[in-house]
């Protein structure tokens, strides 16, 4: 695992990184001596500057756990008002507390690797990882649930389809905004190397966890659902498919597999080394103009960069909202050329127990870049 990690570069210098060694709790430059935090020797901080985002994860997880004991204190409230509803509501209560125990986990992995100065400085930070305590990827990822397994095959079947008709390298790719990595790591074996970073602690966290055991969680469900037995539903994650026997079962390999916490428009690596770039959902998580030009950086000449998703943008200004058009001809201008493109809906993490469902009907493109004209 993140043996291809030796081929990123320094943020700070840009030379290689060096050889990766695992169960070591940072990576350190060959040549500039920067160190990189690995924390719990096993998740790789490949960010400009790590120490400050590690404080700002740790802000974002204080934040969110007073949140939620405000949360739980309105909870106790509507249990007084209507005992009929008691034990329901105190199952939400108990799936709630349950859940919060791994975000403080991970708020105790990363508080050992904060420095006070750190945490001074982002006192009043105001930006968001997101998804500091969604388990909503985990469980579309690796629940091995019905209708996870429709959008995930969906999604998998149009990446494959691009993937074999244009893809003819296969070296190394990269998975953007990668979640909890079941897309990346069910694509690894299509690539000598396939990495998947993401700017989100928690996702991160998951996938590391789950190469090792399994993930017991409560689906929180305090609207919407049929039965008042699913208000809360205890799920089990777990990176084997529940059909096969245990017995039978095998390690992984994962010897061509790399997961990096990194900042999409910042990646660790050298100009035109990665022959490809697939973004699922992600597209429109940051500035689509900066996004290109970063790809168009890593991206090797005749490399392949896919997109699947819609264009529903995680931010407020409208001079970076770019519709399907306008991101046609900024990719033109980055020289790309679209090779392929279709429509494919998706009902997008959607719950058997829940009325309620968001339909994407995501565009898809596969583009290849042409070189810098």
């Amino acid at each position: 695992m993140n043996e291809a990690l030796k081929d990123t570069i320094c943020l700070q210098c840009g030379n290689k990184l060096g050889n990766y060694q695992n169960f070591s709790n940072k990576i350190i430059c060959s040549n500039c001596a920067y160190e990189y935090p690995v924390i719990e020797q096993k998740i790789p901080i490949l960010l400009k500057n790590p120490h400050k985002y590690l404080a700002e994860i740790l802000s974002e997880y204080e934040k969110y756990i007073q949140e939620s004991e405000n949360r739980l204190q309105e909870i106790v409230v509507s249990d007084n008002k209507n005992p009929l509803r008691s034990q329901v509501i105190k199952s939400i209560e108990s799936g709630i507390i349950f859940n919060n125990q791994y975000i403080q986990l991970l708020r105790e992995q990363i508080s050992k690797h904060i420095e006070l100065n750190h945490l001074m400085k982002i006192a009043t930070h105001e930006k968001s990882y997101g998804y500091s305590a969604n388990f909503s990827y985990l469980q579309r990822d690796w629940c091995w649930l019905p209708e996870g397994e429709e959008e995930l095959e969906l999604i998998q079947n149009t990446l494959l389809k691009y993937i074999l008709s244009f893809d003819t390298e296969r070296d190394a790719a990269i998975v953007l905004g990668a979640g909890t990595g079941r897309i990346a790591w069910d694509l690894r074996d299509k690539y000598k190397w396939m990495y998947a970073t993401d700017l989100s602690y928690t996702m991160a966290a998951l996938f590391y966890d789950l190469l090792e055991k399994e993930i017991v969680f409560y689906e929180i469900n305090q609207k919407n659902i049929f039965n008042d037995t699913e208000a809360a539903r205890c799920l089990t994650a777990t990176m084997y498919p529940p059909k096969k026997e245990v017995v039978q079962i095998q390690q992984p390999s994962s010897e061509n597999f790399s997961y990096f916490i990194g900042d999409a428009l910042h990646l660790p690596f050298v100009e035109h080394s990665l022959s490809t770039v697939i973004s699922v959902y992600f597209t429109d998580v940051v500035p689509p103009q900066f996004l290109f030009a970063e790809i168009a950086r890593v991206i090797k000449l005749n490399g392949i960069f896919i997109h699947f998703g819609p264009l529903a943008y995680h931010f407020n200004d409208l001079s970076y909202s770019l519709a399907a058009n306008e991101i046609r001809a900024l990719l033109k201008q980055h020289n790309f050329e679209i090779l392929a493109e279709e429509t494919v809906p998706t009902f997008h993490k959607s719950s058997s127990v829940s009325m309620s469902s968001k339909l994407y009907r995501n565009w898809t493109f596969a583009a290849i870049w042409s070189g810098f004209s």
